[in-house]
């Protein structure tokens, strides 16, 4: 007599969630609180409407590969299947080799790199100056805390501290998209040169992009 071994586990049936977005970023505060509100404001532009997008926002501490990684490991738990996977995350300190091939390897999977060089608060300070040679982290920072005393918000730029985000007003947005493709058009002739030495640069204005057209189709729909 043959041995009952029993049955396999039947796997769950994943949904796939037309339109949605799934943000995982290195950062746990910053790049969390500034795409935290563009879930809030695709939220209010679809409230009431059924077939509504689902942002999806995770900080996890990783960078480079190992944010690939976490992602893939992410993907692979979860129920869901999101139709847009964006990664962000910034060149820092880390090996040039670790950034550039994180970049690819999100491009090979069918996902996008939101990527900063040197790190995400140049897109911040985008939107109030333009910048075009490589400055450290502190000029950054600098840059910001006077835009908060000259606004009364605060008295030093922190990482955790949100007041900034006031500052990034939809005009002011619109001006740092405009630098930030200047930016990297700034480097057209120079096409074999690696994303890992085009500093300052950052790739964040295309997702923001995306994520206003999200808003805006709401509201459209919201006008009906």
């Amino acid at each position: 007599m043959s041995r009952h071994i029993g049955k396999k586990a039947r796997q769950k049936k994943r949904i796939l969630l037309p339109g949605s977005y799934l943000i995982v970023s290195e950062g746990t505060v910053t790049e969390v609180a500034y795409f935290n509100e563009w879930a809030k404001l695709i939220n209010e532009a679809y409230q009431g409407i059924s077939a509504s997008p689902v942002v999806r926002v995770i900080g996890c501490g990783e960078s480079n590969q190992k944010l690939v990684d976490y992602v893939k490991q992410e993907q692979a738990l979860d129920e869901k299947i999101y139709e847009n996977v964006w990664l962000v995350f910034d060149k820092d300190d880390f090996p040039d080799a670790d950034f550039n091939t994180a970049i690819r390897t999100a491009k090979k999977l069918k996902w996008h790199a939101a990527w900063s060089n040197n790190c995400f608060e140049l897109w911040y300070v985008l939107h109030f100056d333009y910048l075009t040679t490589a400055v450290d982290r502190k000029t950054y920072y600098d840059k910001l805390s006077r835009e908060l005393v000259r606004n009364g918000l605060a008295t030093d730029y922190q990482k955790n501290d949100q007041s900034i985000l006031e500052l990034l007003t939809p005009d002011r947005r619109q001006t740092a998209i405009s630098r930030a493709k200047k930016l990297m058009a700034s480097y057209a002739e120079y096409r074999a040169t690696p994303n890992s030495q085009r500093d300052p640069a950052t790739t964040v204005y295309v997702l923001v992009e995306e994520l206003e057209k999200l808003v805006e189709a709401g509201r459209r729909l919201q006008q009906r």
